[in-house]
């Protein structure tokens, strides 16, 4: 019953962000233009700027803002502020057919959109872009070489940035947070690239649909809202080295045949359901990100992924509990995908600190505490070795403080255990001694799973 209610509520947020959009179409074309403006004659609400002026004034209280008369202009807001009254509608400021036009250092509240977009090779930078009623950029279709640097993009109704069915623009170094659908949408957009974004509580931080194909999407940053970035239908993109975290759902969702997409140094981690999510969609290339949850990935009616790229895969937190381990990772679900060379954390052994999920490959005595672990606190990763905690710390938050599977001779001892499901986990483990362990905080103090010889003496 819950996944059915799930279902529905991604399909009512889906359609209603659509019909925004498709509802402001049919009025992009504002009307209501007054008088020009420009220079030092100061604009007023719904005047049209006709030549470079930098504002020594607020507008407050307008139903339409203002628009863009000639190309080459320049408006420098000043940090003043375009306002619009309670039921306005339109555009905070209107390019329509214009070509360089350079919009920045404005402050924009309460339109339907707070800028709008229709021509080529515009520079709109250093603006607070908030609170409208839909979207906060709105590229139209047919526009090319818009740049939107360095931005506030916060609280619109709607979607943060949208471009339908444009090519060759750039979204970069932006905040766009707490849009209540979608931080970027790219509707049938090609050769776009959306760099160095801070995204963060937006339902979807990058979504690209309607086919859009040959963008790239690199090295944003994207927390909390439902889901990190997801590809419906549209092929031939770059995701790269973005860091994507504490999602409610998926962190990389695919569907639709979203075919031949390239993933390459992502850090996905924390999130609610699966690091990667792929249905009906194929041919894509995953590798050298890391991926680092309970839940990993998982393949719907997709076959023909490639989660390896020549000799390099993906670094898999759970990769020691995976059933193929330790020679490849197989991916879950009804698809083909398997990585033929996965990556563990960092081994750790004698004279080097051990961090989270770090893996234990020799004797080791700890000097120090290891705090805060979200997934693994530490792996033993072979036969016939002692890890001495000596009496420090293993804490944090996930699922098990000391993870062994398939091991043989193995010590655990002087461990302060605190905070995980589990303070030992133990798979298919033979003549080990578990000694003198102290576990706090924890569902369960050991867990095992299967094995024989072990010892447990003295767990506290």
């Amino acid at each position: 019953m819950r996944i059915v209610v799930l279902v529905l509520i991604t399909m009512i947020f889906i359609f209603s962000a659509t019909s925004v959009i498709s509802a402001l179409s049919s009025t992009s074309m504002q009307t209501g233009s007054k008088g020009t403006c420009g220079g030092d004659i100061k604009c007023e609400c719904g005047d049209t700027l006709t030549s470079s002026q930098t504002m020594w004034y607020d507008l407050n209280f307008c139903p339409y803002g203002l628009y863009i008369g000639n190309d080459l202009v320049t408006l420098d807001c000043n940090n003043h502020t375009i306002k619009a009254i309670g039921s306005s509608s339109g555009s905070g400021i209107f390019i329509n057919g214009r070509s360089g036009v350079n919009v920045k250092n404005c402050n924009i509240e309460g339109f339907d959109h707070g800028i709008f977009i229709k021509g080529n090779f515009s520079v709109l930078e250093n603006n607070h872009v908030y609170s409208n009623n839909a979207i906060g950029f709105w590229i139209v279709s047919g526009s090319e070489g818009t740049m939107i640097l360095n931005n506030t993009i916060t609280n619109n109704a709607g979607t943060g940035v949208v471009i339908q069915e444009s090519p060759g623009n750039t979204i970069m170094l932006n905040n766009i947070n707490n849009n209540g659908y979608y931080g970027v949408i790219l509707q049938g957009s090609n050769f776009n690239q959306i760099a160095d974004n801070k995204l963060s509580n937006n339902y979807y931080g990058i979504w690209l649909q309607t086919n859009s194909q040959e963008n790239n999407i690199i090295s944003n940053t994207i927390d909390d809202g439902s889901s990190g970035i997801y590809l419906k239908g549209s092929s031939n993109n770059n995701i790269l080295a973005n860091n994507i975290s504490h999602v409610g759902v998926q962190g990389l969702k695919l569907s639709d045949e979203a075919n031949n997409n390239n993933f390459n140094n992502n850090f996905v981690k924390d999130t609610g359901g699966y690091v990667v999510y792929i249905s009906s969609s194929h041919y894509n290339t995953f590798w050298n990100n890391t991926f680092d949850n309970v839940h990993v990935a998982y393949e719907y009616d997709a076959d023909s992924n490639y989660w390896n790229l020549s000799d390099i895969g993906n670094l898999w937190s759970e990769f020691v509990i995976n059933p193929g381990y330790p020679d490849f990772y197989d991916i879950l679900g009804g698809g083909d995908g398997i990585d033929w060379h996965p990556r563990l954390y960092s081994d750790c052994y004698s004279g080097v600190q051990c961090e989270c999920r770090d893996t234990v490959t020799s004797d080791y005595v700890m000097w120090y505490d290891v705090t805060d672990c979200s997934g693994s606190g530490m792996i033993i990763g072979t036969d016939n070795i002692t890890l001495d905690c000596n009496g420090h710390l293993i804490g944090g938050s996930g699922n098990r403080g000391i993870l062994l599977k398939q091991k043989n001779n193995v010590t655990v001892k002087n461990c302060v255990l605190e905070g995980y499901f589990s303070g030992i986990e133990m798979d298919n483990i033979s003549n080990s001694i578990m000694l003198n362990n102290t576990i706090n905080s924890s569902f369960s103090g050991v867990f095992m799973m299967s094995g024989s010889n072990n010892t447990l003496p003295g767990i506290f």
